[in-house]
C-alpha cells in the first residue's frame, strides 16, 4: 500500500498522487480497493454538470428577454413558468449528485418544489380552484400517510420533524376552512388523516414529541 509523506496516510489502489494534497505517493502499489474516484472521472462529471447548468441559465435568460423585452408572451408569461421549472430541476439534480443526501430530505424537497410549480401553473393557466379543492388536499393526505409510514420504521429520527410539520398543516388549514364555513370532503379527509397520525405519534413517540416541542419552541 502506498504512503503520502505529507499527509501521513496510506492509500490503496493504483493512484500515483495523494487524493488530498496531490503529492506523489511512495511505496508499492497494491490491489486494494481504492476509495477515491479517479481524477478524470471527477473532472468529467464536473464538466457535464457545468455544461447543463450553463444551458439552463442561458435558457432562462433568453426566455425572459423574449418574453418581457421582445414581447413574445404566448398568452401568459411562459418564461416565469419555465424558469421555475428549470430552478426546481437544478435543485433536484444537485440533490441527486450529493451521495450523502438523506432520502426523506430529497422527498420533501421534491414535494415542496412540485407544489410551488403546481401553484404557479394553476395561477397562470386559470385552474386554481381545481388545484385548491382537489390536488392540494390529495398531496397533503398522501404526504401525511407516507411520512407516518416512514416514521414507524425510522430509527434515526430523521422523519420526526417533517411529520410534525405536515401534521400541523394538515390539521390547521382544514380547521380554518371549517371555521370559515367552507365545506370540502378532501380537506376533511386531510383533517382526519392528520388527527389519526397525531394520535399515532403520541402513542408511539409521546416522550420524543415533548422533547421535540421543547427543542423547537423552547416550551
Amino acid at each position: 500500500m502506498k504512503n503520502c509523506p505529507v499527509c501521513n496516510i496510506k492509500v490503496g489502489g493504483n493512484l500515483d498522487f495523494c487524493p488530498l494534497c496531490q503529492n506523489e505517493l511512495t511505496g508499492e502499489q497494491t490491489e486494494a480497493r481504492c476509495f477515491f474516484p479517479p481524477e478524470i472521472e471527477l473532472r468529467k462529471k464536473s464538466t457535464i454538470y457545468k455544461v447543463q447548468l450553463f444551458s439552463s441559465v442561458a435558457a432562462v435568460i433568453i426566455g425572459f428577454i423574449l418574453d418581457f423585452l421582445i414581447g413574445i408572451h404566448l398568452s401568459v408569461h411562459w418564461s416565469i413558468i419555465s424558469a421555475a421549472g428549470i430552478i426546481a430541476a437544478q435543485i433536484v439534480i444537485k440533490r441527486l449528485l450529493r451521495k450523502s443526501a438523506v432520502l426523506i430530505d430529497f422527498i420533501i424537497n421534491i414535494t415542496v418544489w412540485s407544489v410551488i410549480l403546481l401553484l404557479l401553473f394553476s395561477h397562470y393557466l386559470n385552474f386554481m380552484n381545481f388545484t385548491f379543492n382537489y390536488i392540494l388536499p390529495s398531496i397533503c393526505i398522501a404526504l401525511v400517510c407516507s411520512l407516518f409510514g416512514f416514521f414507524l420504521f425510522d430509527k434515526k429520527g430523521k422523519v420526526f420533524p417533517y411529520l410534525i410539520t405536515v401534521i400541523v398543516l394538515s390539521i390547521a388549514f382544514p380547521a380554518f376552512l371549517i371555521l370559515k364555513g367552507i365545506k370540502n370532503i378532501l380537506w376533511d379527509i386531510s383533517l382526519m388523516t392528520g388527527l389519526v397520525s397525531l394520535a399515532g405519534l403520541i402513542i408511539f413517540r409521546g416522550s420524543k414529541l415533548v422533547n421535540e416541542l421543547h427543542k423547537r419552541f423552547h416550551m
